[in-house]
């Protein structure tokens, strides 16, 4: 998000810090520690002024003065003044009693909005933080407000209550009036610079243009296949800008409601246009991207969070980490010293899994571009890309032989690979759903895949063998949702699976049934490893936890915590001794298996830095629910399938 200037830009970074940024240059001018902000922070507002940063959140709401002189910080039930440069508290007063999903400033920087999901708006005092109205009762709204805003002469409110938008006299606090037509909430608000007219988007996929004064719906822009999470409208009134939750942006002509263009992007995040109607840009959880809104090029990136890793594997000698993420690269690590030693690029979307061979010659890696890739670990030379899967292939196993590659995507099928010549064997199907992770056993002849339940094929044929079935009317039960991971004991007789159901398994293969139930974290298990001796589970979840398991009783023998957001990918050491761990934060994480102790964090500039405690942040996907005034981060828990 911008100021309306147009000269500056915030967003917020990992380690509850706020970033600001210059849009001509793209240089970082400064960053705000947020001290005492322990919560996820859900929106953040911009005064007119430029003097003025608000940021609301799950525990606080902080104001601050650009000019890092004052800020203010409210918890669930109460808001605090601080002095930015002495760290004195200069005030307290209540507020709100749940999380501020949104908040608006108004021009000139002297009162501020605040939506929440206690369902309650509320209008403040920026320089005393007193609170002046509380516009909607918590009685009254069935849904939180998701949206808010401020018109520029500072006497008109408007948010998305549900699935109606609501105007109101910010003097006065009186309703004026509301806005009845879409059929699903109201994402996403934005006021024309004159005041005339609103502009919002939902989740009925339309975004709707209204005359403010009159509440009349002028004209309703089809197009989008997804709710329409964020819209803004240019200042001489003209353009809207749009962007919906498959990350589809579009331009449209306000007056006629032609689309003019669309720009796509791969993560969700929120648009905004510039004071001067030159510049669109957008912001996401990992980046912050700049076009010119007449032309629609791009102008440039800035950076954001560091990405996510989803998957970490670690070589047979216990020398070499190997890991994939969201910013479609695959780096290449020293174990011992947390040295980043190469990255590899090729692909063109995110890499959701690495696989080293055996003999620690090669790497596979499998891509949101439908795509798997060959490297030479040693050289880091891209050998081969093999082409097939219709969608994004999720996941990759080599055999122990090193000759036979195993892949599963979205598609819904499994596909085995000749590695040496890249040559596709055959096709598996039966599984329904998209498959999330295959195995090969130890001697090559079997294969483990699961969906919403776990089926075991002869590699040599193709042929399955038998499904363990989520359906309650087959021979084997267990899952009624995704099994997001399944894992082979090196001795070929177990299967252990872990669920979006926060469960882990553990089965028989040769008859598929099932040993035991182990509960795991609730927010889901997305990884399980075996150590080569069968008796230790390792598993994490979206929850920024692993946790070790005795294999033969169930029992959990510890929890290991560090990761600040969720775990996606564990990898144990040949010799069983050493866990290595791949999160959301961006961060891997080195673990002694036997003690819990976190040996070293690798972090993406490839330096090792000390221990980082958990936070209390259980999140694994973002929606953004912002309006012209704010960037909203909304992380939820949820559980796939």
């Amino acid at each position: 998000m911008s100021n309306n200037n147009g000269k500056t830009i915030v967003f917020r970074i990992r380690n509850n810090t706020i970033t600001i940024w210059d849009l001509a240059t793209g240089d970082k001018l400064r960053t705000f520690p947020l001290t005492g902000f322990n919560g996820q922070i859900f929106s953040v507002s911009i005064s007119n002024d430029a003097k003025t940063i608000v940021v609301g959140g799950e525990e606080k709401t902080k104001v601050w003065d650009n000019d890092a002189k004052t800020f203010v910080s409210g918890s669930e039930d109460k808001t605090k003044v601080w002095d930015l440069a002495t760290g004195d508290e200069l005030g307290t007063f209540f507020g709100h009693n749940g999380a501020i999903f949104s908040v608006g400033i108004s021009n000139d920087g002297k009162t501020m909005v605040s939506g929440s999901e206690d369902g309650t708006i509320k209008v403040w005092d920026v320089a005393t933080g007193a609170e002046l109205l509380t516009l909607i009762g918590p009685n009254d709204a069935l849904d939180a407000i998701q949206t808010v805003s401020i018109s520029n002469d500072g006497k008109t409110i408007v948010a998305g209550v549900g699935n109606t938008i609501k105007v109101w006299d910010v003097t006065t606090g009186a309703e004026l009036r509301t806005l009845s037509g879409h059929e699903v909430g109201v994402m996403s608000v934005s006021i024309s610079n004159d005041g005339k007219t609103i502009v919002s988007g939902s989740g009925d996929k339309t975004i709707k243009v209204w005359d403010l004064t009159t509440g009349a719906e002028l004209r309703t822009l089809s197009g989008n296949e997804t709710t329409v999470t964020s819209v803004s409208i240019s200042n001489d009134g003209k353009t809207i800008v749009s962007v919906n939750f498959d990350n589809i942006i579009k331009v449209w002509d306000l007056a006629t409601g032609a689309e003019l263009y669309t720009l796509t992007e791969d993560e969700r995040g929120r648009v905004s246009i510039s004071n001067d109607g030159k510049t669109i840009f957008f912001v996401g959880k990992y980046k912050t991207k700049i076009w010119d809104l007449a032309t629609g090029a791009e102008l440039r990136t800035l950076p954001g969070y560091d990405s996510p890793i989803y998957s970490v594997s670690i070589s047979n000698d216990g020398k070499t980490i190997v890991s994939g993420g969201y910013d479609e690269t695959i780096k290449i690590w020293d174990l011992a010293t947390g040295a980043e030693l190469r990255t590899l690029t090729g692909h063109e979307s995110t890499v959701n899994n690495v696989s080293i061979s055996n003999d620690g010659k090669t790497i596979v890696s499998g891509s949101n571009d439908n795509t798997i890739k060959i490297w030479d670990l040693a050289t880091g030379a891209e050998l081969r890309t093999l082409t097939g899967h219709e969608s994004t292939v999720n996941n990759v196993s080599i055999s122990n032989d090193g000759k036979t590659i195993v892949s599963s995507g979205y598609d819904g099928i499994i596909k085995i690979w000749d590695l040496s010549t890249g040559a596709e064997l055959r096709t598996l199907t039966g599984h329904e759903r998209r498959v999330n992770s295959v195995s090969i056993s130890n001697d090559g002849k079997t294969i483990v895949s699961s969906s919403n339940t776990i089926k075991v094929w002869n590699l040599a044929t193709g042929a399955e063998l038998h499904t363990l079935s989520g359906n309650e009317s087959t021979v084997y039960t267990g899952f009624r949702i995704s099994i997001l991971s399944v894992s082979i004991s090196n001795d070929g007789k177990t299967i252990v699976s872990g669920s979006s159901d926060g469960t882990i398994k553990v089965w028989d293969l040769a008859t598929g049934e099932e040993l035991r139930t182990l509960t795991g974290d609730e927010s889901g298990v997305n990884n399980v490893s075996i150590t080569n001796d069968g008796k230790t589970i390792v598993s994490s979840s979206y929850g920024n936890t692993i946790k070790i398991w005795d294999l033969e009783t169930g029992a959990e023998l510890r929890t290991l915590s560090g990761h600040e957001d969720s775990v996606y990918s564990v990898s144990i050491s040949n010799d069983g001794k050493t866990i290595v761990s791949g999160s959301e934060d961006g961060t891997i994480k080195v673990w002694d298996l036997a003690t819990g102790a976190e040996l070293r964090t690798l972090s993406r500039s490839g330096l090792t830095v000390g221990n980082v405690g958990s936070l209390p942040r259980n999140a694994t996907y973002t929606l953004y629910n912002p309006n012209t005034n704010e960037v909203s981060f909304r992380t939820v828990t949820y559980k796939n399938g």
